[in-house]
């Protein structure tokens, strides 16, 4: 089954919080939509909020929200719209973004998912929604490394990888970090990975950025 992963990141110094017994309480209002053409396929609506922090603090730390959401495949327009309840009312206002997303996988050829960047991963046996391959997978939401991130973790999915070989033998996986004006993979930055010839394969891997120099 076809799915997206949405990650939401939410600046904890951004938002407004109001009191509950003795913790203070932040409540983000969340709307999504998933449109093919003019046909709704997928509406999802709900609350996100910190984890509790006592109404002493003067630290706001971000906290983030992850949807897994299954859907079949083709070109959608989604939607999303955010606002903060505990805002004024005056100062309320919905914030509004849009984006075409289009799942393509190919049924009998090689394919991968989308990179999932991660903030960590580490052994879990309870399930939860960040579970993967055994781990849990925390998403790495911003779109900059400064220099105290030494490490870039990362989750894809490969498929059809068995079909595709016949299911002999294993494959390799070759990942690199390249410069994105000249496409030059960057000396030291590049790593091959034999892995199981499956159908359907979870691989995650982390690579050293401590010497990787500033740039894109």
């Amino acid at each position: 089954r076809s799915y997206v992963e949405t990650y939401l990141l939410i600046d904890g110094k951004s938002v407004n919080y109001t009191v509950n017994d003795v913790n203070l309480e932040s409540k983000i209002d969340v709307t999504m939509i998933f449109k093919n053409a003019d046909d709704l396929v997928e509406f999802r609506h709900f609350i996100v909020g910190n984890p509790p922090l006592p109404d002493t603090t003067d630290v706001f730390p971000d906290f983030t929200d992850v949807q897994r959401i299954f859907i079949p495949q083709g070109i959608y327009n989604f939607e999303l719209k955010i606002k903060d309840l505990n805002a004024p009312k005056e100062y309320q206002k919905t914030i509004t973004r849009h984006e075409i997303i289009a799942i393509d996988i190919p049924q009998k050829q090689v394919a991968l998912s989308g990179i999932e960047l991660l903030e960590s991963f580490t052994p879990k046996l309870e399930r939860t929604i960040n579970l993967k391959n055994g781990n849990e997978c925390i998403p790495y939401c911003r779109d900059t490394f400064p220099q105290i991130v030494e490490y870039l973790r990362f989750y894809v999915e490969l498929y059809n990888v068995a079909t595709e070989t016949d299911g002999l033998g294993d494959c390799n996986v070759h990942t690199c970090i390249r410069d994105a004006h000249t496409q030059k993979t960057i000396a030291g930055h590049s790593s091959t990975t034999k892995v199981k010839a499956l159908n359907y394969y979870q691989f995650m891997k982390e690579i050293d950025i401590k010497r990787l120099p500033t740039g894109k």
